[in-house]
């Protein structure tokens, strides 16, 4: 294995996952590597079938001795996250990833893993492959572009399953049962404004220092949104000001931890000791110690196509308004929240992206009347898209009980039972095949979409082991 030539472990899983990683899958990518898992699953004699959004079904059939169970799904997604580090020069288009093993973690050089979530597509493929594990009959789901939007579960024709109990491979921590996760609505807010000409000087503000992170999974460590903060800063600084351009986060599920601004003043030096003073107040009031925020400057004597004042506060004012962080929540965590992820303001055209979460279907359309309001209330307009549902706990789950007693006898202690605030495409499949029981499982999986990515050897196995006695346990 590339991973290492002395690599301790001898499960089929890890030379599947090599395999894998050998396949560039990133999100929009994924026709090569369903065809992989299609033709893998043909040569062992399994039915299989690539469906119309580009999913791959593939049925293994049952194992002597366990003709009368119902069929179980193993689903996971085929696509990675492609982060590279600056000095980087992968194709991730062409060029097979380089991994790497430190003894704990394995991990790729320079790049994203891919352990989401491909060590579950190397767990169902194993599952295929080693015809001596007697199982139940599966149905193997594994579902395109999940990281972009859930398509391929968006795209599911329900039909194609007869099983109603499913594990999902998508978590990224041992011992974590997850049993319920966040819905999901994009908000889109654009406007096009005049620009005038305008001679001055003109300063360029940078908010660096806080800490950012995924907009679901650590959302309840309210950590500063970099859009927000900035705007704050502009709204009280009292200063005369007309925008040349604002620039805050690249994606709409990442709360932004950067932001910058270009801002025609009449007075630089006040202008940058207003704002100054004003990140000290939220210096002071801020929850997360993680953010530790700091302003750069630089100033330049320059004509430029600028906002008016008026216009300016109109973004501002949004932004200082709109439903931000955690909005509420309950005995399980956050239930509904909203991050501000993309903010641009360029050559007069402004955008904002923001993605609403709720574990409660119903307030993603309280949330998204508010941003409405909002954003009305400056003269913009709002649309909205890639509604997805959220997974809702369900208070009586035989498939949860199972695996609980199969996690307290193989370990020997309870797993914790737990919801998430992010999307997984449990809720969506669950509105496909009515009546579904589903648990979402997997190992330790650090840094996930960073090139700081990696998956713990020894956690891997003990979750492939772990799945292999739950479904054994399924007669």
């Amino acid at each position: 294995m590339i991973i290492s030539e002395n690599f301790p472990y001898k499960h089929s899983f890890f030379k599947i996952f090599e395999e894998l990683t050998k396949i560039p899958h990133g999100s929009g990518n994924t026709a090569e590597i369903a065809k992989h898992c299609y033709d893998l699953a043909i040569k062992n004699n399994c039915e299989a079938v690539i469906d119309k959004a580009g999913n791959v079904i593939i049925k293994r059939p049952e194992s002597q001795g366990f003709e009368n169970a119902q069929p179980v799904i193993i689903q996971g997604h085929l696509d990675m996250v492609c982060e590279k580090t600056p000095d980087s020069d992968h194709d991730f288009m062409r060029d097979p990833l380089k991994l790497q093993f430190d003894g704990k973690y394995i991990t790729a050089e320079n790049t994203t893993l891919g352990g989401d979530d491909g060590i579950a597509v190397a767990y169902a493929l194993a599952l295929v492959e080693d015809k001596d594990i007697a199982l139940p009959p599966l149905e193997i789901l594994l579902t395109m572009d999940e990281e972009t939007g859930l398509f391929g579960a968006a795209g599911l024709d329900g039909s194609m399953l007869s099983g109603k109990n499913l594990i999902n491979l998508d978590s990224e921590e041992e011992g974590i049962l997850l049993c319920g996760c966040a819905g999901g609505l994009t908000a889109i807010i654009e406007h096009k404004f005049e620009l005038s000409e305008h001679s001055g000087t003109v300063v360029k503000v940078t908010l660096d220092g806080l800490k950012g992170g995924h907009s679901g999974c650590e959302i309840h460590r309210r950590r500063l949104n970099g859009a927000l903060v900035m705007a704050k800063l502009l709204k009280n600084c009292g200063q005369y000001l007309k925008l040349v351009s604002y620039k805050s986060g690249t994606k709409f599920n990442a709360i932004p931890c950067v932001c910058s601004a270009e801002v025609l003043v009449n007075d630089a030096e006040l202008f940058t000791a207003a704002l100054e003073k004003e990140l000290d107040i939220i210096r002071a009031e801020k929850v997360c110690a993680e953010d530790q925020p700091i302003l750069t400057f630089t100033a330049e004597q320059k004509t430029v196509s600028a906002l008016s004042n008026e216009d300016s506060r109109r973004i501002i004012d949004y932004l200082c308004n709109v439903p931000d962080g955690v909005i509420s929540e309950g005995e399980t965590g956050v239930i509904t929240s909203l991050n501000t992820g993309v903010s641009t303001l360029q050559n007069g055209n402004w955008h904002s992206e923001a993605l609403i979460r709720s574990m409660v279907n119903g307030d993603l359309d309280v949330i998204a009347e508010k941003v409405i309001k909002v954003a009305n209330s400056v003269g913009f307009k709002a649309d909205f898209s890639d509604r997805y549902s959220a997974w809702e706990y369900n208070a009586v789950s035989p498939l949860r009980d199972k695996m609980v007693e199969v996690y307290e006898k193989k370990f020997g202690k309870k797993p914790i039972v737990s919801t998430i605030h992010a999307g997984l495409e449990c809720g969506i499949i669950s509105d496909k095949i009515p009546g579904m029981d589903a648990v979402s499982m997997g190992p330790d999986i650090l840094d996930v979409h960073t090139v700081n990515e990696r998956l713990d050897a020894e956690s891997a196995i003990r979750c492939f082991e772990y799945l292999v006695a739950i479904l054994k346990e399924m007669k």
